[in-house]
């Protein structure tokens, strides 16, 4: 048995989006910033913008109506996130309609579907009939290609040891991942492969972990999966996520040798954390620190509620009428203004604080801050965005902030903090924010004055 964790351990541009219009647009009339030394520091260089930050802006189902209701979801709303990529699978009648045109890459699970076919996973037991199955999984594959490939990716089985579990042997998941190849390729040959999507990295099945999977398919059928998938479902912190990828790649390296599949990472958060928007920061950044390459939220029942945001909800951005938004919905909508501009590096005074920025024009800057302490949520910390790298010929920087606190419930609008002004000295300047709650996330757009 390889376990990947083990054996890796001893080896040593999308569309402009606007922001929130909570967002003040006319820095120039702001006072003074607060000067004060800050608990949390995060740097931001300008002397280094580096390729065009890629979104990572992925859902999970999540838009179908609460059973029993009749509610429909608001096209705008969900626009404003400008969705990068969608999986779906479970009930796709409903769903494929309503995404198709949101201009997301597409993965559909190949066993939600075999298993609403068969009146659930209790009954997909597809060694039973393979022609059946493969006569399933072929017709899937000819509407995608008669539609003209809306779906790129075709996950094989969802969370084989974890939610939705292979009930059959080892050697019959293998086999099933060999027949489901070659009956999609039958029809088409260019058809795109995700998987095993364990819900943990490292879990197994029947004591065989995803790298003995990766190598059995490699050995047995000649398999190499086009991306190799994964969720990150809480029980590692999204610091972790960096780490977690490189040990995937160099098992690659070392046991696949030549293979350079993406890397998936389709669904994430935690029950605890799904709903905090500083989290989603800190996920954001861990998963574009790893260089994944595909990521999509995981959905989780929503606490206190009794209902579930796999169906509603949007993955717990909206609530259960699928329009009024969450405090979360307000993180994805600052996040969605960042991808295509040059990304800046940055740096964190506290592990537990995260951000991403970019150089949205030679004269401003954009930064998503968030705060990931502890679920549930630790003290407020004041934070403060130092600017480093700036030009002789910049005098001040205005900033105008949003900030998206940890609230349950319905959250119309995130909070204007207003807009203020910090002088630069010696290239650099520091703009110190009020005390932000752990779980919140904050927005600033930096202007060069």
């Amino acid at each position: 048995m390889v376990s990947i964790l083990a054996t890796l351990a001893a080896c040593g541009g999308r569309p402009e989006v606007d922001p929130p219009d909570a967002t003040p647009g006319d820095a120039a009339a702001g006072g003074p910033c607060p000067v004060a030394t800050p608990t949390v520091t995060i740097v931001v260089d300008l002397t280094q913008p580096g390729p065009p930050l890629r979104s990572l802006q992925g859902f999970l189902n999540g838009i179908d109506p609460a059973p029993g209701s009749t509610a429909t979801f608001d096209e705008p709303t969900v626009r404003a996130l400008a969705p990068a990529y969608w999986r779906f699978g479970t009930g796709a009648a409903t769903v494929f309609p309503k995404i198709a045109g949101f201009g997301a890459t597409m993965t559909y699970i190949l066993s939600d579907g075999y298993a609403d076919s068969r009146g659930g996973y209790g009954n997909a037991r597809p060694w039973q009939d393979w022609a059946g199955f493969e006569a399933h999984v072929a017709q899937v594959a000819r509407a995608n290609l008669d539609a003209g490939r809306p779906i790129r990716y075709f996950d094989v089985w969802n969370e084989p040891q974890g939610g939705t579990p292979w009930l059959g042997s080892y050697d019959q998941l293998l086999e099933y991942y060999d027949r489901t190849v070659r009956a999609v390729r039958a029809v088409d040959p260019q058809a795109r492969f995700v998987g095993p999507s364990f819900d943990d990295l490292g879990g197994d099945v029947g004591g065989h972990s995803l790298g003995d999977l990766l190598v059995d398919l490699d050995a047995r059928f000649g398999i190499r999966l086009d991306a190799i998938s994964w969720h990150e479902l809480g029980a590692y912190p999204p610091t972790d996520l960096p780490a977690h990828a490189a040990l995937v790649r160099q098992f690659l390296a070392q046991r696949l040798p030549g293979a350079t599949p993406e890397l998936h990472v389709n669904e994430y958060s935690s029950p605890r954390d799904h709903l905090l928007p500083g989290w989603t920061v800190g996920w954001l950044a861990g998963l574009t620190a790893g260089g994944i390459d595909v990521a999509t939220r995981a959905c989780w029942d929503v606490p206190g509620e009794g209902w579930s945001d796999c169906w509603a909800g949007l993955d717990g951005l909206l609530r259960r009428d699928n329009r009024t938004p969450h405090a979360n919905y307000w993180a994805h909508r600052l996040y969605a203004a960042l991808p295509g501009a040059p990304a800046l590096p940055v740096t964190t005074s506290d592990p537990r604080a995260a951000a991403l920025a970019v150089a949205s024009s030679p004269t401003t800057a954009r930064v998503l801050a968030g705060r990931f302490g502890a679920t549930p949520p630790g003290p407020a910390a004041s934070v403060g965005i130092e600017l480093i790298g700036l030009s002789p010929a910049t005098i001040r920087v205005a900033a105008a902030g949003t900030l998206v606190p940890p609230q349950a419930g319905a959250m119309p609008a995130p909070v204007d903090l207003g807009v203020c002004r910090v002088d630069v000295v010696g290239g650099r300047a520091m703009v110190v924010t009020p005390a932000v709650p752990d779980g919140a996330a904050l927005g600033l757009e930096l202007t060069l004055e």
